[in-house]
């Protein structure tokens, strides 16, 4: 694997956000994303502190990230490139639709297990190629419980995701997000 040193971090996420017209903000700096925080304890969501210091999270096409780019201490590199690929391609969903996006994302469990689906494949596609490595589904998977979902949408991703993970293992990349992230890695 090439080394990911804090250039190559901090310029693929600056290619992606050229690529994908997307902005990067801090969490910590946005009381937009104190006032989310606040609605999802509020509501028994999630704890805002968790929140605010545990997720990134995008809307629209800005993603808020509760780290700085490149900094190593708290998230590793290359946690921080899947999470790159896996936040893009929020926006790419987003860009595809974004009245059914925005709405059936917060509406339906399903449609947010879904779309998380396709968004965590994205990770598991990078990380495959760049470590040779495939994370683990369940523990991925269950990633989706802190988001208002039950076991029937830690299921569905579980399945969407061990379905992925024989076209990966041949070479295969679904996502085009993927593809930059790739391409961009291979020219650093």
């Amino acid at each position: 694997m090439k080394e990911l040193t804090k250039e190559v971090v901090v310029g693929l996420w600056q290619c992606l956000q050229e690529e994908f017209g997307s902005e990067v903000k801090h969490k910590d700096d946005s009381a937009f994303m104190e006032r989310v925080g606040g609605f999802l304890d509020l509501i028994g969501v999630l704890d805002k502190d968790a929140f605010m210091d545990n997720y990134a999270t995008t809307i629209f096409d800005t993603i808020y990230l509760p780290f700085d780019i490149g900094d190593f201490s708290v998230v590793s590199p290359l946690s921080q490139v899947a999470l790159a690929v896996h936040e893009h391609e929020h926006v790419v969903q987003y860009d595809g639709d974004p009245v059914e996006f925005c709405f059936m994302y917060m509406a339906t469990k399903s449609s947010r297990a879904h779309w998380e689906a396709e968004a965590y494949r994205t990770g598991m596609e990078l990380i495959y190629k760049l470590t040779g490595t495939m994370p683990n589904a369940d523990y991925v998977a269950r990633k989706i419980l802190n988001y208002g979902c039950g076991d029937d949408e830690v299921q569905y991703i579980r399945q969407f995701l061990l379905m992925s993970q024989h076209p990966m293992k041949h070479g295969a990349i679904i996502s085009d997000v993927t593809h930059r992230a790739l391409t961009f890695l291979a020219d650093a």
